[in-house]
């Protein structure tokens, strides 16, 4: 879904930068106005819907999605709107044919923009089997018929990745990670969202506040859910509308982080950080805004209220800081590959002026998405992997780079930058399969011709689309 909107922006000639930054700022605004909707359907107290809805907009944690091109914020959306139609379906108590094609059409779209969308079907399938009364054969016949609906996109592209490559959900490198190590990195993103400053120096202090994290919604929630100080709901709203838009958002923040861990035990990809979790902070915060509009009333003394409003208030203001430093810096500075060093790299120009010379040229790189960034180049190979994240082996990738390179006729070449990853193979080991001969060097790093070695067997060897670059 979202290299398909990046497309667009190429066909339609805005570029597919400028795309990409136009459906991240509308997002950042969309998740402000959809988590303020939330907000007023579950929280009473009009104080605790306009802070927490101000700390949407000021949370490092949403800017820091939103600034990137990345599928995070759309996807942030999208699930927004899934919550707030599945508990209107449910505060309804009745399934219609409409309904199911709207959660079925927004299940969709989240899968085809972040596989891990499929936990927004998963909670849409048992949300409506545990909310909808009465449970008889029609109801259950449409729910048969979500469900059935709701897997054609997932499985269509289960089946195109497994004929494109033999796989079903793209190329994976085992993870060595275990639950305690993804249940840490939970604790620490959770910490890092309440204290923004803590870092990777302060990482007990962030585990400590994750924590507390953790207990403080579970706290406001069961304070909610069973206190006696239970106030109204939102303004527009009712008790139910109220009770089933908080059981979504506790629901999505269950499975989805569930998706997430069992995931990352799996696959070797990034450690789970903040971008990861940055789908479930809304629903976080409409469920803790939930408790605290609830203490606000009971009948605490008035000096206590006020004081915990303070510290509030503060809270915000501190998100905001740190929001507003970092756009300052981004401002100055630019944003990840949008800085100048990769923007005017000499490895990137150099590398742009050779290719150009050859139309169909391979290009394989330890620093693809940097080489991208300033040439425009495309596609770029990674260049062979020695390990994947957080140190899993990879196995093959030498011995491809050699099947490909001698049975490919276009020319090939290395773009290996001073800074690249650590994780692609030495030149010496690469040299052990192939031919490597430097033809320009730069301040940032060299360029090489790669040429075959020995023969192989080119068989399975698939034939490149000779308009693969643009």
């Amino acid at each position: 879904g979202f290299p398909a909107i990046a497309a667009a922006g190429e066909a339609s000639g805005i570029g597919a930068e400028m795309m990409l930054r136009l459906v991240s700022a509308v997002s950042f605004g969309a998740i402000v106005v959809l988590g303020h909707r939330l907000l007023r359907l579950v929280v009473s107290h009009r104080g605790v819907v306009i802070g927490s809805t101000a700390l949407l907009a000021v949370s490092p944690a949403l800017l820091g999605v939103a600034k990137m091109a990345w599928s995070e914020a759309l996807f942030i959306v999208v699930s927004l709107v899934f919550l707030l139609v599945l508990g209107r379906v449910l505060e309804r108590g009745t399934l219609r044919n409409r309904d199911i094609a709207v959660l079925v059409a927004l299940g969709a779209v989240a899968f085809l923009v972040r596989y891990i969308g499929a936990s927004l079907i998963g909670l849409g399938g048992i949300a409506l089997l545990v909310a909808i009364r009465p449970l008889d054969r029609r109801v259950l016949g449409r729910i048969t018929v979500f469900g059935v609906l709701s897997a054609v996109v997932p499985v269509a592209c289960i089946l195109r990745n497994h004929a494109a490559d033999g796989s079903y959900l793209g190329k994976r490198i085992p993870s060595t990670d275990s639950l305690g190590d993804s249940s840490y990195r939970v604790l620490v993103t959770l910490g890092e969202w309440a204290y923004p400053a803590s870092g990777f120096s302060a990482r007990t202090l962030a585990v400590l506040g994750g924590g507390l994290a953790i207990l403080l919604v579970s706290g406001l929630l069961v304070s909610n859910r069973f206190g006696h100080g239970r106030v109204a709901p939102g303004a527009g709203s009712t008790d139910a509308v109220a009770r089933r838009q908080l059981l979504c958002c506790v629901g999505f923040v269950a499975i989805y982080l569930a998706y997430l861990v069992v995931a990352s035990l799996g696959t070797a990809f990034e450690p789970i950080n903040a971008r990861y979790l940055s789908p479930v902070f809304v629903p976080v915060v409409v469920i803790a805004a939930a408790g605290v509009s609830t203490i606000l009333g009971t009948s605490l003394r008035l000096f206590w209220r006020r004081s915990f409003g303070t510290l509030l208030a503060f809270f915000v203001a501190a998100q905001l800081v740190s929001s507003a430093d970092e756009a300052r810096t981004g401002a100055v500075d630019g944003i990840g590959y949008t800085t100048s060093g990769w923007q005017d790299s000499d490895l990137a120009a150099e590398a742009s002026r050779l290719v150009a010379q050859s139309d169909d040229a391979v290009v394989y790189s330890n620093q693809p998405f940097g080489l991208w960034a300033g040439s425009r180049l495309q596609p770029i190979q990674w260049a062979p992997l020695q390990t994947g994240f957080r140190g899993a082996r990879v196995e093959g990738e030498l011995d491809a780079l050699a099947r490909q390179v001698a049975c490919s006729p276009e020319s090939t070449y290395l773009v290996r930058y001073r800074y690249g990853s650590p994780r692609v193979f030495s030149n010496d080991d690469i040299r052990a399969v192939v031919d490597l001969k430097r033809v320009i060097v730069a301040d940032d790093g060299a360029i090489f011709k790669v040429t075959p070695r020995v023969a192989a067997v080119c068989s399975d060897v698939p034939e490149r689309p000779t308009s693969a670059r643009r």
